[in-house]
């Protein structure tokens, strides 16, 4: 099996996370965008109301579970836009990661020009961590 490369993205502002995907090789590559469910699911709601975080929080698993089946052994990156830069969704995710699959993961933090610098205890959990300013 082929290494699976996790990089969490933390960015000031959708303008920012869409430079970073548009180039992306599509067929490798999951991305998983808090954001983008919410507007689709609200979409889809006859109501047009905002779904609640834990209706997201299902459809991010079911992202990242297909992501991770045996059959999709081509994605060998999944891109996560955070949607806070905590300690505990980012060790959630992660153990959901470790939770469905055997391969070997990489763990990368991507911050683009955002002010804010990661707190120390999240650099212990990933692999590296990458700042990308103007």
């Amino acid at each position: 099996m082929n290494e699976l490369t996790i990089e969490y993205v933390w960015c000031p502002s959708r303008k920012e996370f869409n430079k970073l995907i548009r180039k992306i090789d599509k067929d490798s590559t999951k991305v998983i965008d808090y954001v983008a469910i919410k507007n689709k699911l609200m979409k889809s709601d006859p109501y047009g109301e905002s779904p609640s975080d834990s209706v997201i929080g299902l459809n991010i698993i079911n992202g990242i579970t297909r992501a991770l089946l045996p059959s999709n052994d081509g994605i060998t990156r999944v891109i996560y836009l955070l949607k806070n830069l905590e300690i505990d969704p980012v060790s959630n995710f992660k153990n959901l990661i470790d939770s469905k699959t055997n391969r070997d993961i990489s763990m990368i933090l991507t911050v683009i020009h955002n002010k804010v610098t990661p707190p120390t205890e999240l650099n212990n959990v990933f692999d590296s961590v990458n700042i990308i300013t103007k």
